[in-house]
């Protein structure tokens, strides 16, 4: 279990650094009605991730069943696509023209976001933040990536129920704790928090591309790595 667990750990923080969740409930944090918004937010990311968990876990063992049946796609054959393809994910951030300023870097509808939680918070309810978060969480390309990675790994180690289980909540635990940490630090700080958080938003506002691109490229070599190690292990053994 415990290379299937520093993978786990890892696919996690590919999935908690994703700074359009961070700068959506920091934003929603400046609102008058901030604080339900964005714990309703966390509940809303944390049940996506869960439903995403359980669909892939529905469909997974049948899908790499058929897949198997074709011999060019053995398990560790599908760890390497999936790595591949989480490459390509982090070309297309890294590919992205750097800004120079908060400003410029702000994707546009930041700025609706932005307007309709100051100037029309009565609008945008805790029911809401729900869904854009549930929204957000289980369509989210790299989440689905990083989650059919942690899933294809569980079952090469062959895990039972119980591990499983555990290592799909911590990942869940993981990946929620970059939206959950500016909510406690509010919680905590009160208004105290505001030129902090406005800080923590600038920075992954400029540097949101780039992180995301060296750990998409990261783990994307860890998942082909490992399943290239499968791929031998299993021609020497066959």
């Amino acid at each position: 279990m415990g290379t299937a667990f520093i993978l786990d750990l890892a696919y996690a923080a590919g999935v908690a650094i994703s700074p359009t969740p961070v700068i959506v409930v920091i934003l929603m944090l400046f609102s008058p009605t901030g604080r339900r918004n964005a714990i309703a937010y966390l509940v809303g990311w944390i049940i996506g991730l869960v439903l995403l968990g359980a669909i892939l876990f529905a469909f997974l063992n049948t899908a790499l069943d058929y897949l198997e049946s074709n011999s060019l796609f053995s398990r560790p054959v599908i760890q390497i696509l999936l790595g591949i393809g989480i490459l390509v994910l982090g070309w297309r951030r890294w590919n992205k023209v750097p800004k120079t300023t908060p400003e410029e870097a702000m994707p546009k509808w930041f700025a609706s976001v932005d307007n309709m939680l100051t100037k029309s918070s009565d609008k945008f309810t805790p029911r809401r933040a729900l869904g854009l978060a549930l929204v957000m969480s289980a369509l989210s390309p790299k989440n689905i990536a990083l989650m059919l990675a942690l899933f294809v790994s569980i079952s090469q180690a062959g895990l039972d129920a119980r591990d499983a289980f555990i290592l799909i909540f911590i990942f869940i635990l993981v990946s929620s704790v970059t939206i959950g940490i500016p909510i406690l630090y509010a919680m905590m700080k009160g208004e105290n928090a505001h030129d902090a958080l406005n800080g923590w938003k600038t920075w992954v506002v400029l540097n949101r591309g780039r992180a995301v691109a060296l750990l998409l490229f990261m783990l994307g070599g860890i998942v082909i790595l490992n399943g290239v190690i499968s791929l031998l292990e299993q021609s020497t053994f066959s």
